[in-house]
This record gives C-alpha cells, sequence and structure tokens, in this order.
C-alpha cells in the first residue's frame, strides 16, 4: 500500500512522530512545560485547535469545579456554564468523568448518535464555537484525569484515526501527566529525609542516591547528564539500576515512593 504499512488505521510515520512525541514528553519536568510539548507538537499527529486537562478528585460531586489545564480564552467560562447549568447531566460523553471503565478509550462526539442535535452541542458548545471534541479518560496510581482535544467552528471532524492516534498516546499522556503532577508537589530538597529513606532501603550508592534526589526535584536524563557532567547513556543506566533496586516500575512510582502522604497531589 502506498505511504507504507498500515496498523490500527495509522501509518509508519505517523508511528515514528507518536514515539518521538513520547520521547520528547519524558524531558517534561512540569505540566506547563508538558503543556508546550504538546501544543507544538501534538496537532501534527491529532489535529485541534484546543487541548484541555482536567483532574479527578474522586470526591463525590461528579466533576472537578474547574479545569485545570486549557490553551483557550474561553475554556473557564465553557467549564463553568457546563457545570452550573447542568449540561452534564444530558451529555453523553459525561460517561468518562463518571465511568472507571471508560479509561483509556477516546470518544469523538461525532461518532455519537444525534449529538449535533443535543442541547449540550447546540446550546453550549455553539456558544463558544466549539465544533468537535474528543476526550479520553486516564488511570494511574490509583488518580483519574481527562484530555481532550478540540476543534473549532470550521475545522473538520474527527475520524477513526484521530481515535486510533489518541489510544496510541494514551499511556505517554497519562504517565508524564501523572510524573509532573508528582513533581510540582514534592519539595525541593536535595537531601530530604524521604529520598535517604528510599536510598537506604535500596542500598543505593552515593551517585545513584544523588541522582536520585534529582529526579525529586523533576530533571530529567538530559537535565541530570548536564547537571553531572555525564552522558547520556550513563544517566540511563544509573537510572535502570535506581529502578531495578528500589522496585519502581517508572520515574512515577519512583516520585510517588518518595513523597509523604500529605504531598502528594489529590
Amino acid at each position: 500500500m502506498a505511504g507504507g504499512k498500515v496498523i490500527n488505521n495509522l501509518r509508519a510515520g505517523d508511528l515514528r512522530k507518536a514515539w518521538s512525541l513520547a520521547q520528547e514528553m519524558t524531558e517534561a519536568n512540569s505540566l506547563n512545560s508538558l503543556m508546550e510539548i504538546l501544543l507544538e507538537r501534538g496537532p501534527s499527529l491529532i489535529p485541534f485547535e484546543s487541548f484541555y486537562y482536567v483532574r479527578l478528585s474522586g470526591e463525590e460531586a461528579p466533576f472537578p469545579e474547574r479545569i485545570t489545564y486549557h490553551n483557550t480564552s474561553f475554556g473557564d467560562d465553557l467549564w463553568r456554564d457546563y457545570i452550573e447549568e447542568e449540561y452534564w447531566k444530558q451529555d453523553p460523553m459525561a460517561v468518562i468523568y463518571v465511568e472507571p471503565g471508560m479509561k483509556n478509550v477516546p470518544i469523538r462526539v461525532n461518532r455519537i448518535s444525534n449529538f449535533y442535535e443535543s442541547a449540550v452541542y447546540r446550546d453550549l458548545l455553539n456558544r463558544y464555537g466549539v465544533h468537535t471534541p474528543m476526550s479520553m479518560r486516564m488511570e494511574f496510581l490509583s488518580r483519574a484525569s481527562v484530555v481532550g482535544v478540540v476543534q473549532m467552528r470550521g475545522a473538520r471532524a474527527y475520524t477513526k484515526t484521530d481515535e486510533s492516534m489518541m489510544a496510541l498516546l494514551a499511556p505517554h499522556l497519562t504517565r508524564n501527566f501523572a510524573y509532573c503532577e508528582l513533581v510540582e508537589a514534592s519539595p525541593r530538597d536535595n537531601a530530604s529525609a524521604a529520598v535517604m529513606a528510599v536510598a537506604r532501603g535500596a542500598g543505593l550508592t552515593r551517585r545513584e542516591t544523588e541522582i536520585l534526589s534529582l529526579v525529586k526535584q523533576g530533571l530529567s536524563n538530559m537535565q541530570l547528564a548536564a547537571r553531572l557532567y555525564l552522558s547520556d547513556k550513563t544517566v540511563k543506566t544509573h537510572m535502570t539500576r535506581i529502578l531495578r533496586k528500589t522496585g519502581a516500575r517508572n520515574r512515577v512510582e519512583l516520585l510517588a515512593a518518595m513523597l509523604a502522604p500529605h504531598e502528594r497531589p489529590v
């Protein structure tokens, strides 16, 4: 087939771009820097004019009071109207906020029957010029969130290929949003008791402990290499050993192990 092999509606070139974006996201050490990467690189994989991230609190209220991050001038107002005017009660996409079983399942409104005749589209989304949203619930480390992309009035609707791309990026989005939130919740001290407790418990060397303390500050592998005058390969080797000794599967679990319960984001 012209253009290369197709896997789940995605061509080989799209898969390479997705992998490149996933790798770049691992260099983010704050939600703002992660959002900057997504806003710059994301539209080449999934077309969107706005992107939003909603942290679900897990409390009894069905929805959080505000959007955590978005790149629009109207996002806060739209969310306020959505909650206060109770559009969520008749929104078929609202299932992603309340049903854990919907995790990592992208939903695009243009595949929902009669959505464009619904009040939430006719009266709310039209009010702000929104044409086609696609959203997805994510869960990681017992925490849930929702990410969404939006096409505005006049843009094309989302396709099955876009849906496949969002599903492909899901685990990377989940892991990196969780990591950046944990970084921002973590105190910026180099010799915290939490770092030393993990280091002693895992039997880390002095160099590994030093790297662990910098990981707690949110430094990426590239930043670690520059700070410690090491090669990227050496840093990756140290990180592999730290993960193996601590039993953590990735940086998110490693960082979570160094946070006291009162420091963890809710």
